[in-house]
């Protein structure tokens, strides 16, 4: 047998498999306090995080300022590593790199609450190679609307390490009418500052002015948007945001109700008139594919292809709030979808509870550092399961009901995650995913190898796939191979640490001599085929104004899809654009249908000026229900528009039962 590839176990004590681990650990039961926005410095420091050069002196709170005079500060395991009599100010200036937990009493011993801190290992290198770790921001909504919060939101995140940041704008905002533009935002200055201090800009807008929808996209004789404003307002983001944003999405997940509840085909059309808008203003800038929300289906991506949707994106993105584990297997629709494009992950997260009257939202704190742990985990599974890019939502102090999803609290202050996005951020800059090992003995247990110019790394840990209140409980031998290398170790907080004797659900970096990792026997990265394709100036918007619009939500992902009655007759809508500066005609579209089905209209030919849009009407004839009840039904539509193109359109419609469900 080559003893390269023979498993060796090394492990601590009698440990043969994973076992269970210890409780979390247990902090005292005391208040939060809170700085006050306003009076805080305009850097990072002045959130309690800092660089190792500098001083680390931490103000005490409002709460505590004039009452407390005893200090205690405790580790990520609750151990009391310092304490003292208060002074003006806390000195960390003895500790090294961790997150910290700072309690404060009285004179009579009484408990007055406490803050936080971190002590981050120093900046990386900007690497020649981009590094995959990001970080969804929303610095123009999340931080205080000021200058001051901005620059300190904006320097926290660039004290992570992470290369990209993504923020959110509103249209309405940026173009106030028709055509007229406001002269300077909050959105132009956010995104100097963010550019200024070194970090690559994704930007997403998901709302439309009145203006652009004349009238509500729902119920009978639905208008749908004029896809020229959308063209336009691209080319103008374009330029507007030229070198201070690198790159965009056009909108952020259509496809559920709470943003648009549109047909998969609509989001196409929108992407291509959104994508020909952005090139022309700028071909250098990176174009995203508008994220959907919930798990890319079967449909979801089929629609996408037969859409012919693929020239029309740099990157393909997505969003998921699935474990970890799962991600494998959930996005094998997204990679065929991607076209052999990079995918970019722009949310992710999987959010924890908040007791419904704690303050400030505070998490019980075993459950903010399994939330920290969590951080590497989902790196290194989603950069394994085929992503180029990873977006953790969020930085910023965010809630939806009692779920808590910041990696900072409401003043700024770091929560462990934060400490783990830095963490991971420096582990793999400069770095590139090429494969897994699951380990058959202990399946739970996880090694993903990353490679780079400089150096390889390696992410080892174990954890179940349950909720959180199971999680952080394994422990699992250290797998290592008979003849390799080992390298130096850093824990989940950065800090450097011995050789493990074991694994536990706290991701631990292996750093390794360039082409190390190569030597394990791994899975590689999934991945698509590339498709070739250029994009075409004609765009083909199609809707059935007067069919119901109904929602479907296979695999709780939410999709609209037409319904019409078996053996009817409906309006069908087509407007062709034309985004070049030549004319264009052909003959009118040619339809294919399903079996039984066909259309009817009295135009032959079609011209369409440069700029301008012509819209063509049909009746389209549905069919019989058929006995499958698995059958579906496509639209298919091709114009033949010569040099300018073959531009395609398809759209689902789902049959009416007698019962009143959908085939």
């Amino acid at each position: 047998m080559n003893r390269l590839w023979t498993l060796a176990f090394v492990v601590a004590g009698t440990v043969a498999g994973a076992c269970a681990f210890a409780d979390p650990p247990s902090f005292p039961s005391t208040p939060p306090l809170y700085y006050d926005l306003g009076t805080m410095p305009p850097n990072a420091a002045g959130a309690n995080i800092f660089l190792p050069k500098e001083s680390k002196s931490v103000p005490l709170p409002p709460g505590a300022a004039g009452k407390a005079m005893r200090f205690e500060v405790r580790d990520d395991q609750a151990k009391v590593v310092l304490k003292g009599a208060v002074e003006e100010k806390v000195d960390l200036g003895t500790l090294s790199v961790g997150w910290y937990r700072i309690d404060f009493f009285d004179a009579a011993e009484a408990a007055l609450g406490w803050t936080t801190a971190a002590i981050l290992p120093a900046m990386p290198k900007r690497s020649h190679e981009d590094s995959p770790v990001a970080v969804d921001v929303a610095l123009s909504w999340v931080a205080p609307n000021s200058d001051p919060g901005h620059r300190r939101m904006t320097d926290i995140a660039a004290r992570t390490g992470a290369s990209w940041v993504r923020d959110r704008m509103r249209w309405r905002e940026i173009e106030t009418a028709p055509g007229e533009y406001a002269p300077d935002t909050t959105y132009d200055r956010t995104a100097q500052i963010q550019n200024k201090s070194g970090l690559n800009v994704l930007q997403v807008f998901h709302d439309m002015p009145k203006w652009v929808r004349p009238r509500e996209e729902a119920g009978q004789d639905r208008v749908l948007p004029d896809l020229r404003a959308v063209r336009d307002f691209s080319k103008s983001l374009a330029k507007r945001f030229h070198g201070t944003v690198q790159a965009w999405e056009p909108w952020n997940e259509a496809n559920c109700g709470s943003f648009g509840a549109w047909p998969i085909h609509l989001m196409c059309a929108w992407q291509k008139a959104a994508y020909l808008g952005f090139k022309e203003g700028d071909r250098r800038i990176t174009v995203c594919w508008q994220p959907i929300a919930g798990v890319n289906t079967s449909s979801l991506a089929s629609a996408i292809l037969l859409n012919e949707t693929w020239p029309y994106f740099d990157a393909y993105s997505i969003h998921s709030y699935d474990w970890n584990t799962g991600y494998a297997d959930l996005w094998q629709y997204a990679r065929i979808a991607a076209s052999g494009k990079p995918i970019w992950v722009t949310e992710s997260d999987r959010g924890i509870h908040a007791p419904k009257d704690a303050v400030g939202g505070e998490p019980d704190p075993g459950l903010a550092l399994l939330k920290a742990q969590f951080i590497a985990q989902s790196y290194a599974d989603s950069l394994a399961a085929g992503a180029a890019r990873h977006f953790h939502f969020i930085l910023g102090q965010y809630m939806e009901s009692t779920v808590q999803f910041g990696l900072l609290r409401q003043d700024m202050t770091p929560r462990p995650g934060y400490v783990a996005l830095a963490a991971v951020a420096r582990a793999l800059n400069g770095t590139h995913c090429i494969g897994r090992l699951s380990l058959f003995r202990t399946a739970s247990t996880q090694v993903v190898a990353f490679q780079g110019k400089k150096r390889d790394v390696l992410v080892k840990w174990v954890e179940n796939s349950g909720e959180w209140e199971t999680r952080g409980r394994q422990r699992a031998p250290m797998p290592r191979y008979h003849d390799t290398l080992t390298g130096t170790y850093t824990d989940y907080l950065g800090r450097p640490i011995g050789t493990p004797g074991s694994l536990t659900g706290a991701p631990v970096f292996e750093e390794l001599p360039p082409g190390a990792a190569g030597r394990w026997p791994l899975s590689p990265v999934p991945s698509s085929e590339k498709i070739e394709g250029a994009p075409c100036p004609v765009v083909l918007q199609a809707d059935l104004p007067r069919a119901e619009l109904r929602l479907f939500k296979p695999e709780w992902t939410e999709e609209y899809n037409y319904v019409l009655p078996p053996n009817s007759e409906t309006p069908l809508s087509l407007w062709i654009y034309n985004f070049s500066n030549k004319a264009v005609s052909g003959p009118v579209p040619q339809f294919e249908f399903p079996d039984g089905w066909f259309c009817t209209s009295a135009e032959q030919t079609v011209e369409v000026a440069p700029g301008g849009r012509t819209q063509l009407s049909y009746t389209l004839k549905t069919g019989s229900l058929p006995n499958d009840p698995t059958a579906e039904f496509w639209v298919w539509l091709q114009g033949k528009f010569s040099d300018a193109g073959h531009p395609m359109a398809a759209f689902r419609v789902r049959l009416l039962k007698p019962n009143g469900d959908a085939q």
